[in-house]
């Protein structure tokens, strides 16, 4: 109960797994999924990339529904008093995920509009900060390393993330 108070239900998906068919190796991504969910690995993280509009939302929904597993978006529930808009919030309700689902065995975190948290020049603007509760590249890159759950990022545009960002994920897709 206290799980779903904060992190909502697990979403479920509006496609099949058919519908995506078309894209170029959804079964390696499936396959490090599944193995993540059984292995229990940490520091698993999938980037679907794209233009807007391209499917990347419903695929992540889609996929982690058709290998029986449960996905948890951060940020979403627009009606919950924990959800605010800023980047300091969603990274907080990140380390908060991990925490609560660290031994959940089949459930994975949904970053939607990742480009809040991932982007170089946003997040550099925080490197000469001196709080505490800051975003800053370390931070970023230590969740990407261990995070507990296996994480779906969603990013419209990779141009301005950090190159230490994108080498930490496991795998990646180009939506076009």
């Amino acid at each position: 109960d206290l799980r779903n108070y904060i992190l909502g239900k697990p979403i479920k998906a509006n496609l099949e797994w058919s519908d995506f068919k078309h894209i170029e190796n959804v079964e390696n991504v499936k396959k490090i999924l599944q193995k993540s969910f059984s292995n229990n690995e940490k520091g698993i993280n999938i980037l679907l990339y794209g233009e807007p509009g391209t499917g990347k939302t419903e695929f992540a929904k889609t996929l982690v529904n058709h290998i029986g597993g449960h996905l948890y978006s951060i940020g979403e529930d627009a009606n919950s008093d924990l959800v605010t808009d800023d980047e300091h919030s969603r990274f907080r309700q990140l380390i908060r995920a991990n925490t609560l689902l660290d031994k959940s065995k089949g459930s994975c975190i949904l970053v939607d509009e990742a480009d809040d948290i991932l982007t170089d020049c946003h997040s550099s603007h925080y490197y000469y900060s001196r709080r505490d509760n800051e975003v800053t590249k370390i931070k970023v890159n230590r969740i990407l390393e261990t995070n507990a759950q296996p994480t779906i990022w969603i990013s419209n545009n990779i141009h301005s993330m950090d190159k230490a960002y994108l080498r930490r994920f496991t795998y990646a897709i180009n939506f076009t």
